[in-house]
C-alpha cells in the first residue's frame, strides 16, 4: 500500500509543478538555464527530503527524521529563495 502514497505524491508534485510553470507562461515570465537548474535541483532535495523523513519517522527514528528534515530544508529553502530572487530581479532590470 506505500506503493499508492508515492503515487499520489508524484502526481501532487507534478500538478504543482505543472500549475507553477503554466502560471508563470500566462504572466510572461520565462525561465532562463540557470533558474531550471536551481528548480530542479530543489525539487530533487524536496522529494529526498519528504523521502528521508517518511522512512526515518516509519522506523521510530523520531530525531533523526527531524534533523533530516531540518538538513535538507535549509539548502531547500536556500534554493528557492535565491531562484526566485534571480527571477525577481531580471524582470525588474527587463
Amino acid at each position: 500500500m506505500e506503493w499508492f502514497w508515492w503515487f499520489v505524491f508524484g502526481f501532487s508534485v507534478g500538478g504543482g509543478v505543472f500549475y507553477l510553470l503554466s502560471a508563470l507562461r500566462s504572466q510572461g515570465i520565462f525561465l532562463r538555464w540557470h533558474e531550471w537548474i536551481l528548480g530542479c535541483l530543489a525539487l530533487l532535495i524536496f522529494v529526498f527530503a519528504v523521502e528521508t523523513f517518511i522512512h526515518s519517522y516509519a522506523e521510530m527514528q523520531i530525531k533523526a527524521a527531524w534533523m533530516s528534515l531540518l538538513f535538507l530544508g535549509l539548502p531547500l529553502i536556500i534554493l528557492v529563495v535565491l531562484t526566485t530572487q534571480s527571477i525577481r530581479a531580471r524582470m525588474h532590470l527587463g
